[in-house]
């Protein structure tokens, strides 16, 4: 809900997305903020941080985005939304790992050139675009950047992970917060296995692993420049202070354009 006083953000249907905007403060947008929540939220439940943002990088427009795919409905809560599939035949779920571990999310292309033209709308380049994607949304947003031709100005990976072969062409600069008490992305290691045959496998398993420490180790390998916010007693959530953290890196990454028509 927003807070007394304050506007609802507006919502827009462009180039094939939904997704609630606040428009910067300080009039033309200089930079461009995108929100992506994780799998089975929505933007109504991370509009608290979508303002969080707004009020602490006032030049930048901050789009709020929901996922494409509907997640099936629980009771008493409100639609939740994913941006792959996730649900459903076996046959399609099948398709969607294959093409997410293989190659790249079949989101992806869509995405980058939805963020291409609300940038060119803006008058504005990569370097003026940040993007903070939560769980499933981080796993979206680390592999949409990626795969731009030119680096993003930074990005948040927030609560989720880098995936295994993951391939791209730019390296933006990456801040991976992550929770200690995250039950998906930060399991305590298992213990070493005993025997030959049980060690090979578990070797060969750790390359499809999307732990925490897995997604440093690729991060790491690839040469991708990233910050770690670690939260000991955090679970898979985000508050005030990992937002406050995000923030602050995106105002310091991302490069804002002087409009001198302003």
């Amino acid at each position: 809900m927003a807070s007394p006083g304050k506007h609802k953000p507006d919502w827009h249907h462009e180039d094939g997305f939904d997704f609630q905007l606040f428009p910067a403060k300080t009039g033309k947008a200089s930079r461009l903020i995108v929100v992506m929540h994780g799998h089975g939220s929505n933007p109504e439940n991370w509009e608290p941080h979508a303002r969080q943002l707004h009020d602490a990088i006032p030049d930048a427009d901050i789009i709020n985005l929901r996922g494409p795919l509907k997640t099936a409905p629980k009771p008493g809560e409100a639609q939740g939304y994913t941006w792959v599939p996730h649900e459903g035949k076996l046959l399609a779920q099948g398709k969607a790992y294959l093409s997410l571990i293989f190659n790249h999310l079949p989101i992806v292309d869509d995405l980058n050139r939805y963020l291409d033209k609300q940038l060119k709308k803006r008058d504005l380049q990569d370097e003026n675009l940040g993007i903070l994607g939560n769980s499933m949304g981080c796993i979206t947003a680390l592999q949409t950047t990626l795969h731009r031709e030119h680096p993003v100005g930074g990005v948040v990976g927030h609560s989720g992970a880098l995936l295994p072969f993951t391939k791209g062409k730019t390296k933006p600069e990456v801040l991976l917060i992550m929770g200690g008490k995250d039950e998906i992305f930060c399991r305590p290691d298992e213990p070493k296995a005993k025997g030959l045959l049980k060690r090979t496998f578990n070797k060969v398993a750790s390359r499809f692993n999307i732990q925490h420490r897995d997604t440093k180790r690729r991060m790491e390998k690839k040469g991708i420049p990233f910050e770690e916010k670690f939260y000991p007693d955090l679970a898979h959530e985000a508050n005030a202070q990992t937002i406050t953290d995000s923030a602050v890196f995106l105002n310091k990454k991302i490069k804002s354009k002087h409009h001198p028509d302003i």
